[in-house]
């Protein structure tokens, strides 16, 4: 008796844990980020690490995304990045659009050192707000010595 209990909460678990990353989280490529100008697109490049700036001086990118099928409020997100610049950070902010265009919720969120590993930066909204669309804005210092910096992956999480 222990034995079927034990494994049917085990299942009910699995279960719900599943619904939730496949129902409510959609997970996005850095590569799918588009220039914000002509300027800026002659400094961006493409590799498997998403996109990056090559050229010295910052460059800005909007990386298009959609809330998940069947939510209509943007919860939280994610951006995975690598920054190689010393002094000036890979920023990025999550806006979430009403069906009209208008903004009801951005966070700006920026790496907190160069060098090192990719680093994460996470977005909470402590409001619910309905929307019907969400992308992020992100800011790519120059390249360096140390390397180039990159926006590698993003997500949106709905509900």
């Amino acid at each position: 008796m222990i034995k079927i209990i034990t494994t049917a909460l085990l299942a009910s678990i699995v279960l719900t844990t599943s619904g939730f990353v496949s129902a409510n989280v959609t997970y996005f490529s850095g590569a799918l980020c588009q220039p914000n100008s002509t300027n800026d697109a002659s400094k961006i490049g493409y590799t498997g690490f998403g996109v990056h700036n090559v050229a010295t001086t910052g460059a800005g990118v909007s990386c298009p995304g959609q809330i998940p099928p069947g939510d209509n409020v943007v919860v939280s997100g994610q951006a995975v990045v690598f920054d190689r610049h010393p002094t000036v950070d890979v920023c990025c902010t999550l806006l979430s659009q009403g069906a009209d265009g208008t903004v009801v919720a951005s966070m700006q969120v920026c790496s907190d050192k160069s060098g090192g590993p990719s680093q994460t930066l996470n977005y909470f909204f402590p409001f619910l707000l309905t929307a019907s669309q969400a992308f992020f804005s992100c800011s790519i210092p120059g390249a360096t010595s140390s390397g180039v910096s990159h926006v590698t992956s993003y997500r949106i999480v709905g509900d």
